[in-house]
């Protein structure tokens, strides 16, 4: 998800996304998909909402290591999304 919003490629992220779909993935993949998309088709805000609704869900399981790991992913990703807003305008 990260290479394909850090790439800002509508068209890769759609295909990937496409391609996703096929496998009926678990939906926080999905909605890693959907931000990715959306961050690649410059709506920022609806990628990062996504994101924080991801992370929401991730710290809702404080206990649990992978979970964990995934706040501090989303977190870094929410920042290199907003980063690259920013830069571009």
């Amino acid at each position: 998800m990260l290479q394909i919003a850090g790439r800002a490629q509508p068209g890769l992220a759609e295909r990937w996304r496409e391609a996703l779909l096929v496998l009926s993935p678990p939906e926080e993949l999905s909605l890693a998909s959907d931000a990715a998309l959306r961050a690649a088709n410059g709506d920022i805000a609806g990628g990062l909402a996504i994101i924080d609704q991801l992370k929401s869900r991730a710290v809702s399981e404080p206990d649990d290591p992978m979970r964990r790991r995934d706040a501090i992913l989303l977190d870094r990703w929410r920042a290199r999304v907003a980063a690259g807003a920013a830069a571009a305008g």
